[in-house]
């Protein structure tokens, strides 16, 4: 992936050894975060790679203007764009996503296999989530995402999505009241931040 992104920008002139080696590791640092973060704003596994690729060239193109704090809920907000801008595509040519590929096994999954039942009771758990997330508009969901799950602070969130404190707040608010709804419990956020 890092390879191709740079690779991208052969047209734009080749990017110098300090800057590709700068680019390297911010992409080591954030890419699984950036993945996470985007299937869990409703991108299909088939489609997550090619919408990490369009976040990191802009990640590529901007990151020096962005201070290192700052960098992470700005690329958290790059990732909403995308995720959103895909979305919008999907929906204007009217495609379904069919047949998802199941996602990678993390560490956690291979304690799981030990109990088949827990692992069947949590995949139906993560599926439920994703219905109740593609539910949600863009902004609260994209709030919920990055709070809950990613566990980004209102500040951070709202500085990603350029909203105002207040309205970050607002949308993390509705956001937890449709997912305590459809999980009719007030557990629906721990949950979600559980299974992610």
């Amino acid at each position: 992936m890092l390879l191709l992104v740079l690779a991208a920008l052969v047209g734009s002139g080749p990017p110098s050894g300090a800057r590709a080696e700068a680019f390297r590791g911010i992409f080591e640092e954030h890419a699984p975060y950036a993945f996470r973060c985007l299937r869990r704003l409703g991108i299909a596994p088939g489609d997550a790679d090619d919408v990490l690729q369009e976040v990191f060239l802009v990640v590529l193109r901007r990151h020096e203007e962005i201070e290192g704090p700052s960098l992470r809920p700005w690329i958290h907000g790059v990732c909403v764009r995308k995720a959103s801008e895909f979305r919008r595509g999907l929906r204007r040519r009217r495609e379904r996503v069919e047949g998802e590929v199941p996602e990678p096994a993390s560490p956690s999954d291979a304690a799981m296999a030990a109990d088949p039942e827990a692992q069947a009771q949590r995949s139906q758990s993560l599926q439920r989530l994703d219905r109740v997330l593609d539910d949600l508009p863009d902004a609260e969901r994209a709030a919920f995402v990055l709070y809950e799950i990613e566990q980004l602070s209102l500040k951070e969130i709202a500085a990603a999505l350029e909203c105002p404190l207040s309205t970050a707040h607002s949308r993390l608010e509705r956001a937890r009241e449709r997912v305590a709804r459809a999980f009719s419990t007030a557990e629906g956020p721990t949950l979600a931040r559980r299974l992610a």
